[in-house]
């Protein structure tokens, strides 16, 4: 038997002990079940597929995802008592594990508490490794994409309607920043209601689209001009919409 038991620590907590014991046999069995799927046939596979089902309109979702959750952790690693969240748990461990060693438990004695401090390690180690995965998958996901438009006229404002202004004298035509090899689809609405007044409307291999005045003379004084270019995956990226009123 060992030293006398913490009377901080009540009995119940040889529970938590039995529990921990069960769940440090599960990891090594998890463990070696991770070395057997190393081994596992068609595994260099995996990295082809997980690469063609993050490319297109998945791939920003996971990097918002991305994002979301560094903000989480940061105000996690952050938030008040963590510095004494092991200390406390070590203490309880290490009390329950006492309390199973005096009623007698020879099985349970001979095994070693689990470490607080070694779950939390292993929890940050583990999230750390599951966050540079996540980080080379999309990287690679991009670069393994080459064709079709992509990046600078995805996200950083340059894929944008310039004409008409936002103010007009005439509306005799609709002009767009892009690649010209695209595929582009566009659409007018009465700015007030949102009721089509044009298209959709698709343009291939051109960056803009000439409006009749018989048309246009029948619209409204202020329209919303919406433009999307095609993705190499098939799905549709749209540029901020211009709103655009007529001067009289």
């Amino acid at each position: 038997m060992s030293g006398p038991r913490d009377p901080d620590v009540p009995p119940e907590l040889d529970d938590v002990a039995r529990l921990l014991d069960e769940v440090a046999a599960l990891e090594e069995r998890e463990a070696k079940e991770a070395d057997a799927l190393e081994r596992a046939p068609g595994l260099e596979k995996v990295g082809p597929m997980l690469e063609a089902a993050w490319s297109g309109k998945l791939l920003d979702e996971v990097a918002n995802v991305e994002k979301t959750e560094a903000k989480e952790a940061d105000a996690l690693r952050h938030a008040p008592g963590l510095d004494k969240v092991g200390p406390t748990l070590e203490k309880a461990w290490a009390g329950a594990g006492s309390a199973r060693a005096d009623r007698g438990d020879a099985d349970g004695a001979a095994r070693r508490p689990v470490s607080a401090g070694r779950w939390i390690r292993r929890a940050i180690l583990f999230a750390a490794a599951a966050g540079i995965l996540l980080y080379v998958g999309i990287r690679v996901g991009r670069d393994s994409n080459p064709s079709g438009p992509s990046g600078t006229y995805l996200s950083d404002g340059e894929f944008r309607v310039v004409h008409p202004p936002e103010r007009a004298t005439s509306w005799d035509r609709i002009e767009w920043s892009g690649p010209a090899q695209g595929t582009y689809r566009v659409r007018v609405r009465d700015a007030s209601d949102g009721r089509v007044l044009l298209g959709p409307t698709d343009v291939n291999g051109n960056t803009s689209l000439p409006l009749r005045s018989e048309d246009t003379a029948r619209w409204p004084r202020r329209i919303r001009i919406e433009v999307e270019i095609r993705r190499a995956d098939g799905s549709w990226v749209s540029a901020p919409p211009r709103i655009s009123e007529l001067q009289s």
